[in-house]
């Protein structure tokens, strides 16, 4: 099945969260990959901007049937439901479970 792959730039910061969500935005595939795998939040504000900037687009990322998310190793994330999105520490992993039926 197809998937976008959206990066965010690093340093993650506001401006690359602007980008983000605009790309977001323009995703036509019923899939998704979000990558901040290797990035480095400018602070802790980046994060919780980038965590409410998702939140209020709940009805555009609704519009996927999954959606794979790569973090930094270490990081536990849990899914509240695996079927439509998981976190995974490296991109081999998330790739796999999209192409899974």
């Amino acid at each position: 099945m197809k998937y976008s792959e959206i990066q965010i730039d690093n340093p993650i910061d506001l401006k690359s969260i602007n980008k983000f969500i605009k790309d977001l935005g323009n995703c036509e595939t019923p899939q998704l990959l979000i990558n901040i795998g290797d990035h480095h939040f400018e602070s802790i504000e980046a994060i919780q901007e980038l965590k409410t900037r998702l939140l209020n687009k709940a009805a555009i990322l609704d519009r996927f049937e999954k959606i794979a998310i790569i973090h930094p190793p270490g990081f536990p994330n849990e899914s509240e439901d695996e079927d439509i999105y998981r976190y995974f520490s490296e991109q081999k992993e998330a790739v796999k479970w999209l192409n899974k039926k």
